[in-house]
């Protein structure tokens, strides 16, 4: 393929060198002397998959409600406390109290948890309306 490109090239001292054919190693890609680049042939190839390993995630899980009075007195405090446990790998947990009636979020914290670590926030409640309280307790982990 190369055997009609040769140069001669001149030296430092200005002497004529012997001529010189482009490199046209197997497997490499190397530029000739003359500027060809020659080609890589591919004889076999394997192909491979290394799955990604995502971190694990947290998942909290309620375990209790404490305290929660019988009734309410409209703009009167009442206190109860929510039990909280992380059940998958170190993360931040959250929990939220939910009015069911209205969707608004009356309370909401966040905690780091280590896996089994139980969390129990005390917090203190004070509701306006007249009507009977219809609440949830949400709880989950952040992304």
């Amino acid at each position: 393929m190369f055997e009609n490109i040769i140069e001669k090239h001149i030296n430092k001292a200005g002497d004529v060198c012997q001529p010189c054919v482009p490199t046209t190693e197997t497997g490499s890609s190397a530029v000739g002397i003359a500027g060809v680049v020659a080609a890589n042939i591919v004889d076999d190839a394997k192909e491979f998959t290394i799955p990604v390993a995502l971190p694990e995630e947290g998942q909290a899980s309620i375990l209790n409600i404490f305290g929660l009075p019988e009734s309410f007195t409209p703009g009167e405090s009442f206190y109860f406390s929510v039990q909280i446990t992380n059940l998958g790998a170190r993360d931040t947990i959250f929990f939220r109290i939910i009015d069911r009636d209205t969707e608004e979020v009356l309370y909401e914290k966040t905690q780091v948890l280590n896996t089994g670590d139980v969390w129990q926030q005390y917090l203190t409640l004070r509701l306006t309306q007249t009507t009977d309280f219809h609440g949830r307790v949400d709880a989950g982990h952040e992304e």
